[in-house]
């Protein structure tokens, strides 16, 4: 797994962003809201979701932003690639 690590708070690699395939950008970090919305909880339960991942990045040595978590490490987390998310968005819009 490689994360989006923040070294210097006033680098330009600090911002919420990361360039994808050259074209793209896509934030780098979830907040609390879009958390509650993809996993469809409640807002107190996205953050104490978000808490319990940033311990986790904590103990493996990374820096967290409170109130938010890493993109990919949370779709990782929850077994959610670029391809199983899109069939899940497509299966609600369907269903």
């Amino acid at each position: 797994m490689t994360l989006v690590l923040i070294q210097d708070r006033n680098a330009e690699s600090c911002k919420n962003y990361e360039l994808k395939r050259g074209l793209e950008m896509q934030k780098v970090f979830m907040t609390a809201k879009e958390v509650q919305d993809f996993l469809e909880v409640s807002r107190t339960t996205a953050y104490q979701l978000i808490n319990e991942m940033n311990q986790e990045l904590t103990k493996l040595g990374y820096r967290v932003q409170r109130g938010k978590v890493n993109r990919q490490y949370f779709m990782e987390k929850y077994c959610y690639g670029n391809e199983v998310r899109k069939e899940v968005k497509e299966y609600k819009i369907r269903g």
